[in-house]
């Protein structure tokens, strides 16, 4: 009798299980909801989180060093500032300004060392949903490696400071080329096309030169095409 009336209420508990609609514990005060979260992400309806259009970061650093057997020592202090504006002008006009101020002092000769690296400060118009002209100093980055990358044709001489050794702060910290381009976008593929002029014909180590001599020394133009086969 005992065994038939245990495993009648097991039989009536998995009943209950699988009958019954399966609700989420209420959250606690002041806990996040994750239910209401989920379907939130799931409305396509949601408002997307506003970017920022810009960022400011601030760098210092200081070092003391002293050759093995020498009584004195040398100080070397840097501090470096980075700004990026990415904002929208007007519908379907973007602008964007990068720039970086490095300043560097050691005890040794050159004492002062003070740079500051234009990198990019272009305008973009986007005529159609599936064209877009830029123009004005782009950093223009073709292929995926971030070291040695055969098609990257812009990079040459486009460095005014070198912080790290990291390749991906050189490819983030070098300089655009002044351009004009064009691009043009289509299921599955895009087709680029932009021309460089040459604006001056040496480098310049000016403290806030626009350095055009490294970035545009000659005319060059770019032709670029891709499309997805698969």
């Amino acid at each position: 009798m005992q065994h038939r009336l245990i495993a009648t209420v097991c039989a009536a508990l998995l009943a209950g299980a699988f009958s019954a609609p399966a609700r989420a514990a209420d959250p606690a005060p002041g806990e996040p909801d994750d239910a209401a979260a989920l379907e939130l992400a799931d409305d396509p309806g949601a408002a997307p989180p506003e970017a920022k259009t810009w960022r400011l970061y601030l760098e210092a650093a200081g070092a003391r060093s002293r050759l093995h057997g020498e009584p004195s020592h040398a100080d070397t202090a840097r501090g470096s500032l980075d700004l990026r504006i990415d904002t929208t002008l007007a519908p379907g006009l973007r602008g964007v300004l990068s720039d970086r101020f490095d300043y560097l002092r050691r005890d040794s000769a050159p004492r002062e060392h003070k740079v500051n690296a234009l990198r990019e400060a272009y305008v973009s118009w986007q005529a159609r949903p599936d064209l877009v002209l830029d123009l004005g100093r782009v950093n223009l980055r073709h292929g995926a490696a971030w070291g040695y990358n055969p098609t990257d044709f812009f990079k040459a001489g486009a460095l005014r400071s070198i912080v790290s050794p990291d390749p991906a702060s050189l490819r983030e910290n070098r300089m655009g080329t002044v351009l004009v381009q064009a691009q043009t976008l289509w299921s599955g593929g895009s087709l680029s096309a932009a021309l460089s002029p040459r604006l001056a014909r040496r480098p310049s180590d000016a403290t806030f030169s626009l350095d055009l001599g490294s970035t545009n020394p000659r005319n060059r133009w770019l032709l670029a095409a891709s499309h997805r086969l698969g």
